[in-house]
């Protein structure tokens, strides 16, 4: 089982070789794609929530735009990858 450690970007740090966002250089990685994959086992096997809809993934996500606002501008968009993006960042409102 993975779990998000705290806000913790060294996952995206490793698979994408971008070390920090001072660091970066869009334009380096402009003639490559991003997209994600997300291993998260949900404690409850009953919980009905979507991904976008559990905090710990979506205050990662959120913690990934605010270092790298020009993420958007890498990821597959003919894959989905925007729209799923956009879902991690847009606030939700969860009942429980």
């Amino acid at each position: 089982m993975t779990r998000f450690v705290g806000l913790d970007l060294t996952p995206f740090h490793s698979a994408t070789g971008i070390s920090s966002p001072l660091s970066a250089e869009p334009e380096e990685f402009l003639d490559r794609t991003i997209g994600f994959t997300i291993n998260y086992t949900k404690e409850d096997p009953y919980d009905p929530r979507e991904l976008s809809e559990i905090p710990e993934i979506r205050l990662w996500f959120v913690r990934l735009d605010a270092a790298y606002p020009w993420l958007p501008v890498l990821l597959d968009w003919r894959a989905g990858e925007l729209a799923r993006y956009a879902a991690m960042l847009v606030p939700h409102q969860v009942t429980i």
